[in-house]
């Protein structure tokens, strides 16, 4: 997939972050140097073939496909461009041999066809930024396994805000739960962030020219949660354990209550009235979530309930957490309703 991103051509400045527990290494949350920072020596990447995109040549963006083993870059492809033939496209090979035996995207642009030739530059970096994982070995995590939530400030549009899934050692996924960037600008950065980060196994990863706020308030997030889940301190999201009833039910009637843990910010509290067949109302009697993001939504996943007599319906983009955390407190408060045969 063609990246809509640009890779700035030096080294970012350091991206310090202050973790929450002492002793611990907090280089594996502060971006220190990308894939052009390096030229030669022990490198590591994820095997395969990544695409990359430079904007600004003379024509145009520059495509190309970049070839990896664990260790070294393969092969570069030009796979789509607008330069002119015989000029701008003449310097092709000349930089890609230059660029293989230096095992580097960290090559001069060529006098006289500056654009094109930093265009490409451009793309080769953007692919390498893929498969770079560093160089020599990765730091070892040591994490309390579970969902942990950060908060990274300064974006563009304001805070971001994330979820983290970690085992003991390893960072399983990233999910964006609440933003306020621009959509199609600022936003578009986060799958590309979130790939780079799965794969380093580390927040250590240079911010996104263009879009240097958003991915700087990204990277802090990401950053806040691995210190979450580095802490002794920290507090886990992971979210109850819960069977969601499916109809058609029969049900005892009455008002239940019921308890979502795993929200944004807490627990979730409900009173669920139930006639023999069917769910009546929903009153959502506690919660703690903000309210503008995930108190905004209650109203909504109430009125889903009724009208689809179901909990089988999808989270709210933006308000994982609440949705998930409501859907738990309901389907607590149904089980405790429903007439289960003998033996069930």
């Amino acid at each position: 997939m063609k990246r809509l991103v640009f890779v700035a051509f030096a080294a970012m400045a350091v991206f310090s972050m202050a973790a929450c527990s002492g002793g611990l290494d907090k280089s594996i949350w502060a971006a220190s140097g990308g894939p052009l920072a390096y030229a030669g020596g022990p490198q590591s990447f994820r095997p395969g073939v990544f695409s990359g995109k430079g904007s600004g040549g003379m024509g145009g963006d520059i495509y190309v496909d970049v070839t990896f083993s664990d260790s070294a870059i393969l092969g570069i492809e030009v796979t789509a461009h607008k330069e002119t033939a015989g000029l701008g496209d003449s310097i092709f090979d000349h930089v890609i041999s230059l660029m293989l035996a230096r095992q580097s995207a960290d090559v001069d642009a060529v006098a006289g066809v500056t654009l094109t030739s930093k265009a490409f530059i451009a793309a080769v970096a953007d692919a390498i930024s893929q498969a770079y994982l560093g160089g020599g070995a990765p730091p070892k995590l040591s994490l309390t396994p579970g969902v942990f939530s950060g908060k990274g400030s300064g974006g563009m549009g304001g805070d971001i805000y994330v979820s983290v899934t970690v085992s003991e050692d390893a960072i399983l996924g990233i999910e964006v739960t609440a933003h306020k960037e621009t959509a199609g600008l600022g936003d578009s950065i986060f799958d590309h962030m979130i790939s780079l980060i799965l794969a380093r196994q580390s927040a250590a990863v240079d911010a996104v020219a263009g879009v240097t706020l958003t991915s700087k308030a990204f990277i802090a997030a990401v950053a806040d949660a691995l210190a979450n889940a580095a802490s002794t301190g920290g507090t886990s999201t992971q979210a109850q354990t819960v069977v969601i009833p499916t109809g058609p039910f029969t049900f005892t009637p009455g008002v239940y209550s019921g308890v979502g843990t795993g929200g944004f910010h807490g627990n979730i509290y409900v009173n669920v009235t139930v006639s023999e067949d069917g769910i009546l109302g929903v009153e959502v009697t506690a919660h703690e979530e903000t309210p503008d993001i995930g108190g905004a939504i209650i109203d909504d996943l109430v009125s889903s309930t009724l009208a689809l007599q179901s909990l089988s319906f999808d989270a709210v983009a933006g308000a994982t957490f609440t949705s998930k955390a409501f859907v738990a407190a309901v389907a607590d408060a149904l089980n405790q309703a429903i007439v289960r045969s003998a033996g069930h």
